[in-house]
């Protein structure tokens, strides 16, 4: 692919019509830590064309991205920049006139809100939630920002004047580390976000999966899948649901699939797939595993994601190998798989 092995990246699918969908790779980093801003499109998943306006939201990685199709919006937010956090929010909104091919920077991209309520942050899941049939809105889960602390330190030298004495002085030094949330915050606008929860239930994770899939009722609903516990760094593989980001259930402890992070997974309104990321032990997968909802005589019908099934025999890796940090998304009637490190 023209971009190059590339994590951090969002991946949106735009329907221009009930025909046509357009596929978007949107900022990253690269292998060598520089961060993009450029975003890669195409109808077919197979030929690629740069479009350069997004540059004016600037290079970073590992932020939120939001599609809002019935009114022709794209929303960027937060994530990691070339030198810095961001807490700020970008609108793109479709030029009726001119289309998405022939947009300018300042034409299509605005920027809606400079310090966000959820403060600078990166690693968040997001996702377009409809509440009811008139209010739709966008989520905003958990993630990381960076805190700054000092730490006393006591250091021995000479005494000032008597070399034959020491004396004991106190410094601070200043250590940055990474301070990961629990939270819930949600939105109508992107301008004004709320605070739905301040700890989720389940233990602060890293490089979780965020997927929209409908529930039994047919209501769309966010669930939440995997990832790396930030205290001892153990993988889970846990997978929790909400329909509204506030009220959220447990549908499966411990699936089939082994704990791990950074994994590929979509929905495509009918089945739930999961694929590849890092185990355990370090070593990367390159598994697919299937959930669909099952209804049976003698129990009723299940929740996508109760019931997993492997679909490669035995050892066998998917064709593209073993893989982590990749991007899955469903194309008309087929899976395509985007961008990764293998």
């Amino acid at each position: 692919l023209p971009w190059g092995n590339l994590r951090g990246f969002s991946l949106l699918t735009f329907p221009w019509n009930e025909h046509t969908s357009s596929v978007l790779i949107m900022g990253g980093e690269f292998e060598n830590g520089t961060k993009t801003s450029r975003v890669w499109e195409s109808l077919d998943a197979r030929n690629w064309e740069l479009r350069s306006f997004a540059e004016v939201w600037g290079p970073r990685s590992d932020f939120g991205a939001v599609l809002w199709a019935a009114q022709a919006r794209i929303f960027v937010f937060g994530g990691e920049g070339s030198d810095e956090l961001k807490d700020d929010v970008w609108e793109w909104r479709r030029d009726v006139r001119s289309g998405f091919y022939h947009a300018t920077s300042s034409q299509s991209w605005k920027r809606i809100v400079v310090g966000a309520q959820w403060g600078p942050r990166k690693g968040m899941g997001a996702a377009l939630l409809s509440w009811s049939v008139n209010t739709s809105g966008i989520v905003l889960i958990a993630g990381s920002s960076k805190e700054v602390m000092q730490f006393p330190k006591n250091i021995t030298r000479p005494a000032e004047g008597n070399s034959s004495n020491t004396e004991t002085q106190t410094i601070f030094e200043t250590r940055e580390f990474d301070r990961y949330h629990g939270d819930v915050w949600t939105t109508v606008d992107g301008i004004v976000w709320e605070q739905s929860i301040q700890e989720m239930p389940w233990l602060m994770r890293k490089e979780f999966e965020v997927l929209v899939h409908p529930n039994e009722a047919g209501l769309p609903g966010v669930y939440v899948l995997g990832g790396q516990g930030v205290e001892r760094g153990e993988m889970h593989h846990d997978i929790w649901r909400s329909t509204d980001g506030v009220s959220w259930d447990r549908v499966r402890l411990h699936p089939d699939f082994s704990p791990r992070s950074a994994f590929g997974a979509v929905s495509d309104g009918k089945q739930l797939i999961v694929s590849g990321g890092v185990l355990d032990s370090g070593h990367k997968e390159g598994d697919i595993w299937q959930s669909i909802r099952h209804c049976h005589a003698a129990s009723g019908c299940n929740r996508a994601g109760d019931e997993w099934v492997n679909q490669l025999p035995g050892t066998v890796d998917a064709a593209w190998g073993p893989r982590s940090h990749h991007k899955f998304h469903p194309l008309a009637t087929l899976f395509s798989i985007f961008a990764s490190h293998p």
